[in-house]
């Protein structure tokens, strides 16, 4: 069946409050945030008029829930908020000042559910009422900006390890509150501002789980920081989205456990599932 890609630009409202930990002291407010992206649209396999508005529908009732859900500002949103310019300019050197752009988007857990429920791991794509759109590292690059191709992140992430533990002076892994913390100093060397601000992107937004440490999978990048743009980063961040939702369906069919935690990079799914809805409504 015909496929066709074309330009359109997408207005996301997202927010979360479970993917993220909230900064100690920080209020809860009703923040709805619009990041705006130009993006490449999706093929997305023709139906009919009738078929597109019931379509259509079914979106809009999802982000109309979403837009009712009470926000909270997220640890990620927090440190972009109170770093400085000059702070922001080193991480804009190092090649990441895409994600100074997500100070407020965030996806509620309900609507993180929906999304991780219409995704096929197996063959990476997500698919609503027919539709498909195939999750590839080339769109995660598109949307969130990160690099594509190069390296794969190492396995062995000992080397990478010892690196941040040398530049924050510790003897192991402290809490991701650590590392925020650190942000706030004043007297930083732009190699701990980029290892400690992408350490929190990473912990927070890109690849979030439940736990309070970072995970040690994705340090090894970290051996050499001068190079931290060499390794596939669309691609990591992919695959962590995928196996998060895997463990999840997993979790979600075992009995014995009663709450089972949804990792990954859920407003990766709903920039790409808004993608669908604006490549409906435009035909």
């Amino acid at each position: 069946m015909e496929t066709r890609s074309r330009k359109r630009r997408a207005v996301v409202d997202c927010s979360s409050e479970d993917d993220f930990i909230e900064l100690d002291g920080s209020e809860s407010d009703d923040i709805m945030c619009s990041q705006a992206f130009d993006v490449e649209v999706p093929g997305v396999q023709e139906n009919s008029d009738d078929e597109i508005l019931s379509d259509s529908k079914v979106f809009f009732i999802q982000f109309q829930k979403m837009k009712k859900l009470k926000q909270s500002v997220s640890k990620f949103a927090g440190v972009i908020g109170f770093m400085s310019e000059e702070k922001k300019a080193i991480v804009r050197r190092y090649g990441f000042g895409s994600l100074l752009l997500f100070d407020k988007c965030f996806v509620p857990k309900k609507f993180s559910k929906w999304l991780a429920s219409h995704v096929e791991v197996k063959s990476g794509d997500l698919i609503v009422n027919g539709k498909v759109i195939s999750l590839t590292t080339d769109s995660v690059n598109l949307v969130l900006g990160i690099p594509l191709g190069g390296t794969s992140f190492p396995s062995n992430y000992s080397a990478g390890k010892a690196t941040i533990l040398s530049k924050i002076g510790k003897t192991s892994l402290p809490q991701i509150s650590f590392f925020v913390d650190k942000l706030r100093a004043e007297s930083l060397s732009e190699e701990e501002v980029i290892v400690c601000f992408l350490v929190v992107a990473l912990h927070c937004f890109l690849c979030p789980n439940s736990n309070l440490v970072p995970s040690p999978r994705y340090l090894g990048v970290f051996e050499d920081i001068e190079h931290l743009r060499s390794y596939d980063w669309s691609g990591f961040v992919l695959r962590w989205m995928l196996h998060g939702v895997k463990n999840f369906d997993k979790g979600k069919k075992d009995v014995h456990k009663s709450s089972v935690t949804l990792g990954g990079c859920m407003f990766y799914l709903a920039v790409c599932i808004w993608i669908m809805l604006i490549s409906l409504v435009a035909k």
